[in-house]
């Protein structure tokens, strides 16, 4: 055998090390498992492993639609990405009968990490993830397949799994409270593939509780309502019992709301956070399935959290989008499935939730709503802002969705834009979709383009004072003042935006430009008001970033404008961000983990061809 030549063997170790280190530098598309919200354009890699009986009777089980059905828990151990440690959780079906019904192998999932099954699994007592959270961990997620309610004898392979993930994520833009989202690929292992089996890519989404509340308020005392299930009372998921000062002013102002002032309103509840979350909704069409909108037998709206500390105000974090982007079953006839963007503003007015009687569809309020709507438009709901998320969204699942064609969908590919209501067709239909749609809302509530020059505006970010800015005629979200630490914020809001438009923080650079970290960016809240509503400048001081943005830090990707219309960030960098205790230090993209990694792969190919030698 001819021996290759040592100096072919340096040369081609010259070659290698720069190619490694420049591969480090742009980064592998995977999602670090100790912040799994942290980079909601890379992709998770999680692992269950559990008997085939039990997955058998997972994907079986169906107690029905009644507001008391359980969905049973199986034992399961989870992995995220293919080393560490196997965490014994429960694993169940999430709620909902149809949902997921065209696919039974790719069932919407809940994993609890805490669930010890009454004793049998004592190391899951307490237990969250990950480790290096500590008591600020997860102690429950959620994962939804991308699929809608079942809809006819129609199979439509994964209409939502951009749409909802990319409603949640404009949603945590503006609100730091609402729940972080990304996606994760799902490998079952059992006895009989004990390697795994593929069984397709989901929607994480971060489930409310009182790790959650402590991550954004610093405090779990009070009381935390869900509701998510139509004509069922809402779930007190707790409640630590009187005296409880946010529930009795909601209570005793509800009660007179229907002739309420802004003023009155902003005594009982956080309004600008409830304003901005169903302008949102409102904005990308999610019909009568939200807090104002939705008449449930409570007369309480549907799909959302709410938490009512011990003192302070009742505050609103939205749930389940699933129905964004026009997502409607016979709520746009003829068009079902696909309302179109000239969908009216204030079409669910009167009828709606007592709270929505109370505020969008309340006079004096619904000024305000219309000037927050004004707001969003000219900033993070601008139809190009809303682009670029839906085009990371696509970017970051479009390779791994065909691989579910076999397991999912029975031979059919989801990512084939001539399925109508597919993955694929849903991507190129809403691209047109968005533009039309802004469009049309600024028409109806008349409002003009961008915002007075450096104009600024005070409002709340979680705990903290903040302010919101006009800059480069957008305005920016919330972003909290110097020196103040809001609780332990779980991840930065979404920049939405591509590698060259970080906006204001940037911790994670050119993955999604955004505040703080790849997830999250103080993007431009629009949160300011325009004079062209209602013919009076705007008060309105809610709207914030997300969990964790903070002023701008010199890592931010590029120099375009931000995901929601924030200033430019200096591209490249690395170095903390030098705005106070709620600021999330600047961090390029790969990190030195990324680097070392390489420089580690490099020294050991080094040391195999002297061995060799």
């Amino acid at each position: 055998m001819l021996k290759r030549p040592r100096i072919a063997r340096q040369a081609l170790f010259t070659l290698l090390v720069p190619t490694l280190l420049s591969l480090a530098a742009v980064g592998v598309a995977r999602a670090d498992c100790n912040d799994p919200f942290g980079k909601p354009n890379e992709l998770l890699d999680f692992h269950l492993k559990m008997s085939r009986a039990d997955w058998d009777g997972l994907v079986a089980n169906r107690p029905g639609e009644a507001c008391n059905a359980i969905y049973k828990d199986f034992k399961a151990e989870f992995r995220c990405g293919t080393e560490g440690p196997w965490l014994k959780v429960a694993v169940r079906k999430k709620r909902g009968e149809q949902r997921g019904i065209e696919a039974p192998q790719k069932p919407p999932l809940k994993i609890d990490f805490n669930e010890d099954f009454m004793g049998m699994v004592p190391e899951a007592m307490g237990q969250s993830w990950p480790a290096s959270m500590g008591r600020n961990g997860y102690r429950k997620l959620t994962l939804n397949n991308g699929q809608g309610n079942k809809f006819g004898n129609t199979v439509i392979p994964l209409p939502l799994l951009m749409a909802e993930h990319v409603a949640m994520r404009l949603l945590k833009r503006e609100l730091p409270s609402a729940p972080g989202t990304a996606y994760a690929k799902i490998t079952i292992h059992t006895e009989d593939k004990p390697n795994g089996e593929y069984h397709g890519v989901y929607i994480l989404l971060e489930d409310i509780d009182k790790p959650a509340l402590r991550r954004r308020f610093n405090s779990t005392d009070g009381r935390l309502v869900k509701a998510s299930k139509d004509a069922c009372a809402v779930d007190v998921e707790f409640d630590d019992g009187p005296p409880n000062a946010a529930k009795a002013a909601f209570d005793a102002w509800i009660g007179g709301g229907a002739n309420s002032t802004v003023e009155q309103a902003e005594k009982a509840l956080d309004l600008d956070t409830l304003l901005r979350q169903e302008a949102i909704r409102e904005i990308l069409v999610n019909g009568d399935d939200t807090i104002t909108t939705s008449v449930t037998s409570s007369r309480e709206g549907l799909n959302f959290y709410y938490f009512e500390p011990r003192q302070g105000l009742r505050h609103y974090i939205p749930w389940d989008t699933d129905l964004a982007f026009g997502q409607q079953n016979e709520n746009c006839a003829p068009n079902s499935l696909k309302c179109l963007p000239t969908e009216r503003i204030g079409r669910w007015c009167p009828t709606v939730s007592r709270i929505g009687a109370a505020t969008v569809c309340q006079p004096q309020i619904r000024k305000r709503y219309l000037e927050v709507m004004c707001q969003l438009i000219n900033g993070s709901m601008a139809a190009e802002e809303i682009l670029k998320v839906w085009e990371d969204a696509y970017q970051t699942v479009k390779d791994v969705v065909p691989l579910e064609k076999d397991i999912a969908w029975g031979g059919r590919d989801p990512s084939n834009p001539a399925i109508n209501k597919s993955f694929g067709a849903e991507y190129v239909r809403l691209k047109s979709w968005i533009p039309a749609r802004i469009n049309s809302v600024r028409q109806q509530i008349s409002c003009a383009a961008g915002c007075p020059a450096g104009k600024t505006e005070a409002c709340t970010y979680l705990t903290c004072p903040g302010e919101r800015r006009c800059e480069n005629n957008a305005w920016t979200a919330c972003r909290p003042a110097a020196n103040c630490a809001p609780g332990a914020p779980p991840t930065p809001p979404d920049a939405g935006a591509s590698a060259d438009s970080g906006s204001s923080p940037g911790a994670s650079g050119g993955n999604s430009g955004g505040a703080a970290g790849g997830n999250g960016g103080g993007n431009a809240g629009n949160t300011g008001s325009d004079a062209a509503v209602a013919g009076s400048p705007g008060t309105s001081s809610g709207g914030t970033t997300g969990s964790g943005g903070s002023a701008p830090s010199s890592s931010g990707g590029g120099s375009g404008r931000g995901g929601s219309g924030g200033a430019p960030a200096p591209s490249g960098g690395g170095t903390p961000s030098k705005s106070g205790g709620c600021s999330v230090g600047g961090a390029t993209d790969v990190g030195l983990g990324g680097w070392l990694s390489a420089l580690a792969f490099a020294a050991s190919f080094a040391r195999r061809h002297r061995r060799r030698n």
